[in-house]
């Protein structure tokens, strides 16, 4: 099966509230910048910053929750394949195992959801840089502001 990605796909991630209310967020919105929203970005940072770092941490939660369920499967399973097999070795008890529908797809919900702690990684590193972006921002504009000041003050 091929993924197809364009730049709005990628973008735009999609969840559900705790209520069960599907809503979006736009992540250009979300991490941009601007001089219009200068102050309001900066007193929202940490908010958004602390709302991806949850987030995430909930994303690894059920990672842990899945890895636990392959595990719980491939006992389950490496038990049955002793009785099954007539003489099972380690590698047939494994071959098995990873042959099996219930371990399959118990793998693969595993697979789907650490590639979302990944790509939640990256999202709250984007936000440690546009934290640092809000910085180099503010310092540019205080000099920018004093440069102003001293030259309107020196005018004779």
């Amino acid at each position: 099966m091929e993924q197809v990605l364009d730049k709005d796909s990628v973008a735009t991630l999609r969840f559900v509230s705790e209520q069960g209310e599907p809503f979006t967020i736009d992540l250009k919105e979300e991490l941009g910048i601007s001089d219009a929203t200068f102050t309001e970005d900066v007193e929202n940072q940490p908010a958004k910053y602390a709302w991806w770092v949850s987030v995430l941490e909930r994303t690894r939660q059920k990672v842990r929750a899945k890895e636990d369920a392959v595990d719980y499967i491939y006992a389950k399973l490496s038990n049955k394949a002793r009785s099954d097999l007539d003489k099972p070795t380690v590698a047939s008890i494994d071959s098995y195992v990873k042959v099996n529908q219930d371990y399959v797809e118990a793998l693969e919900e595993l697979r789907f959801w650490q590639g979302r702690v990944d790509m939640l990684n990256g999202i709250v590193k984007a936000f440690e840089q546009r934290e640092r972006m809000l910085m180099q921002k503010g310092a540019q504009l205080r000099l920018s502001l004093n440069n102003e000041r001293v030259h309107w003050f020196d005018i004779k």
